[in-house]
């Protein structure tokens, strides 16, 4: 027996729904040129930018779906991103995201990142060692018509507000310890037309917000004046939201991504003005995700804006 016009529409769009996911998925760790994403605990300091350029690979063999199921599903991706952050003040600082996408379907600039970072809190323990809070928060939205509903598309057409805090501890010779947490709330709701497209063939499916996500990073390194380097590990938990189901329609817009994320990022500069950053990391295991491996190169290009003092300011 064939099958029926609505099972083969079925299964391809359920087909398509799971690749649009690993696409769409993977945008919520790629906001700038490095995977650990737009905002540190370091302060540029008053007048000073830096401006990065960035290509990241990334690539994954398989896909964890909402049961703990692995699906044999190949997944390539391509991004370039342009990252800005400039000093305001020694407590404020500005920065901004945007990435372009290659794929087979879409090449276009998508979602934007605009965010604020200020650092209310920050002593000296002793000679060489300090700690200091950092707060961020900011918005991601889409700055092109691209499509989210084919292949290449990294962005979802989504918009995000994240409330931030990051806890610093720096001590001798430029070690640090480093606690990030994050609460994104979405604010993108499901479109009619992706609704009705999935009603079709789910008629009891009615859900249109996605759930809001958190993220808790632990990271530690060694800064220095020429030479940086960390490592770092992240876990993500998404509330609200559905899994994936085999030969069940929903969009992918809603499923609820949870994984763990290990990583490390290498910095040299080589003068006081440009420097470059490699960044790899990798998901060992996740929720309606792949085990994805990440690799960024960073050209990073500094700019010091403050006035020189002439000889008699110093006097």
């Amino acid at each position: 027996m064939l099958p029926s016009n609505n099972s083969i529409q079925h299964m391809k769009f359920n087909r398509i729904s799971l690749l649009l996911l690993l696409w769409l998925t993977i945008a919520l760790f790629h906001l700038s040129a490095f995977a650990q994403g737009p905002i540190d605990g370091y302060m540029k300091g008053k007048k000073n930018l830096d401006i990065a350029l960035s290509y990241t690979y990334s690539a994954s063999d398989n896909y964890n779906d909402g049961e703990g199921n692995e699906l044999d599903l190949e997944y390539k991706a391509h991004m370039a991103s342009l990252f800005a952050e400039y000093g305001i003040s020694d407590k404020v600082g500005a920065v901004m995201t945007l990435p372009y996408v290659v794929g087979q379907g879409e090449r276009n600039f998508q979602d934007m990142g605009l965010f604020v970072k200020y650092r209310p809190f920050y002593k000296s323990l002793s000679d060489k060692n300090k700690i200091g809070l950092i707060l961020s928060t900011g918005y991601s939205f889409p700055v092109s018509n691209y499509q989210p509903d084919v292949t290449g598309a990294l962005g979802q057409r989504a918009k995000v507000i994240p409330l931030k805090a990051i806890a610093q501890a720096e001590f001798d010779k430029g070690i640090f310890v480093n606690l990030t947490g994050a609460y994104h709330a979405r604010l993108d709701r499901v479109s009619d037309e992706t609704l009705e497209t999935v009603q079709a063939t789910n008629p009891g499916f009615n859900e249109t917000k996605p759930g809001n996500y958190a993220t808790l990073m632990l990271k530690g390194g060694m800064a220095m004046r020429y030479i940086y380097f960390d490592l770092f590990a992240e876990y993500q938990k998404t509330f609200g939201g559905v899994d994936y189901e085999d030969s069940v329609v929903k969009p992918a817009q809603l499923y609820a991504v949870d994984y763990l994320k290990i990583g490390g990022v290498f910095y040299y500069a080589m003068d006081e003005h440009a420097g470059f950053a490699l960044n790899a990391s990798y998901i060992p295991f996740g929720r309606n995700i792949g085990n994805i491996f990440s690799f960024s190169a960073a050209l990073i290009v500094k700019f010091h804006m403050a006035r020189k003092k002439q000889p008699s300011e110093t006097l």
